[in-house]
């Protein structure tokens, strides 16, 4: 959307969006319009306690420590993954 720099091109751009990129544009600028702090993850940030899963204990605990880290980085602000 920055590349476009003129209203019909902001306007045809936006008209050619599905649905949920709609939802997902307007939070963002009512989350920037409210001045509010974005926090940008990726997944090589986190890092788990193990890195060979063996078995489903293993995939539930990782789970577990993934969603921990997302939850502490949303703390700082609104997550974005990349």
């Amino acid at each position: 959307m920055l590349g476009n720099t003129d209203v019909k091109s902001i306007k045809t751009y936006l008209l050619s969006l599905a649905d949920p990129k709609i939802e997902e544009l307007s939070k963002i600028l009512k989350a920037v319009l409210q001045d509010v702090k974005f926090v940008t993850v990726t997944i090589s940030d986190f890092k788990p306690s193990h890195t060979t899963l063996w078995g489903s204990d293993e995939l539930d605990n990782i789970v577990q420590e993934f969603k921990t880290f997302l939850i502490r980085s949303a703390k700082q602000g609104i997550v974005k993954i990349e």
